[in-house]
């Protein structure tokens, strides 16, 4: 499927997310690496792996560029990196360092790559996975016996949701408050549609985690709790350390006290499965 409608005078409307950006030919996305060339949508990134790292018997997998611009973004550099850089040496010359930027890998070089490092999931996450969605569903058609994670802000679209809930095995949403005036000041993003994503997911067949940095004076997590209990309270939440990063610098970085406490809320709540990583 292509993520994209035609609109007039080439310009195309692009479907990767909820964003929906509507991108004039030879222009780029709001994520700098969907770009309009004719009226046809181009994936600057396709089979850019950036990132690649095996943890156990995961391979965690990312690539350039994010459809959120977060201010406590801890890979700003890289999440980035399509806008930043654009300011210094304009679009053409970033476009065109994106298309060589980390190591190709083909979806079935990916695939067979995974398989000899011992692994048996490939997990896309450094740094958005749905703006080279294309790359990550054919990985996922090519799969064989190995599992697909995403660990997603869950900033999904209708129609991508629609095409990748029956080709991947989990999904972890980045979730970081309940409160719409926290994902526009710090995501640029709206709030109801990742809480109407996450919904879909669990009601789907594929495992749903709910991931919650502890952003100190940010996060509340009781409103977090009730809001996942009214799903399900088999809902699994992990709450994850905080630390200062990008604009966020003045914040502390979160305590064991604080994690231990936001478990203890959860469970309090009335949800099953809680945990936490320092």
């Amino acid at each position: 499927m292509e993520f994209f409608r035609k609109q007039k005078n080439k310009t195309i409307q692009c479907c990767a997310c909820a964003r929906y950006c509507e991108i004039e030919n030879g222009a780029v996305g709001y994520c700098g690496v969907r770009q309009n060339v004719d009226g046809e949508l181009i994936l600057l990134n396709y089979g850019r792996v950036l990132f690649l790292k095996k943890q156990g018997k995961k391979m965690l997998v990312g690539s350039i560029g994010s459809n959120m611009r977060m201010s406590f973004d801890s890979n700003w550099d890289t999440s980035l990196f399509p806008y930043l850089r654009s300011k210094e040496i304009g679009r053409k010359k970033t476009n065109e360092e994106i298309k060589k930027l980390g190591y190709k890998y083909e979806p079935e070089q990916l695939v067979e790559y995974v398989k000899s490092q011992g692994c048996d999931e490939i997990v896309f996450q450094f740094n958005e996975p749905l703006i080279y969605i294309e790359y990550i569903l054919e990985v996922c058609k090519k799969k064989k016996d190995v599992k697909t994670s995403l660990v997603t802000t869950g900033y999904f679209s209708k129609e991508v949701l629609h095409e990748i809930l029956p080709l991947v095995d989990e999904i972890s949403f980045l979730f970081f408050s309940t409160f719409d005036k926290f994902y526009i000041k710090h995501c640029s993003a709206q709030l109801p549609v990742i809480k109407e994503n996450i919904k879909v997911v669990f009601k789907s067949k594929v495992n749903l985690k709910v991931l919650v940095p502890l952003i100190p004076q940010e996060v509340d997590v009781l409103s977090i709790c009730n809001f996942l209990k009214e799903i399900s309270p088999s809902v699994q939440i992990t709450f994850l350390k905080f630390l200062p990063s990008f604009r966020m610098l003045d914040k502390k970085a979160t305590t064991r006290e604080e994690l231990e406490n936001a478990k203890k809320i959860a469970k309090e709540v009335g949800l099953k499965n809680v945990d936490f990583i320092e």
